[in-house]
């Protein structure tokens, strides 16, 4: 800037891509991110404990499973309607549904043994 020229008369150049500096990226993509379901971290959760649950007390590890599975189906039904993916979601129900079956393979051993 010149000693005879005002603030205001001064022009600000811009760069070549049209930003100055200090200006934030504006982003222009257009594909958005679904956040992560509540309910398909629940299913996941429940069916990763579930396991250890089956074998060690299998009630618990049953009714952990269930819940699991109940909560796994319930998120399933919303990532289809959001378009989203759903590996959480079938991780969930699938460890769900392998806590279910050890818990109910645990008490027939238990039965076949004590009788």
């Amino acid at each position: 800037m010149a000693s005879t020229e005002s603030p205001e008369q001064t022009r600000a150049t811009t760069p070549a891509n049209g930003r100055r500096f200090g200006d934030q990226p504006v982003s222009t993509s257009t594909t958005t991110t679904s956040p992560a379901s509540g309910r398909a971290t629940a299913s996941l959760v429940l069916g990763i404990l579930s396991i250890p649950a089956a074998i060690l007390i299998a009630i618990v590890g049953i009714a952990l499973g269930v819940i699991g599975l109940v909560l796994g189906f319930t998120a399933r039904t919303d990532m289809r309607r959001a378009a989203a993916g759903s590996g959480k979601v079938t991780a969930g129900i699938v460890l769900s549904s392998i806590g279910i079956v050890l818990g109910i393979l645990n008490i027939a051993a238990f039965i076949a043994i004590t009788s």
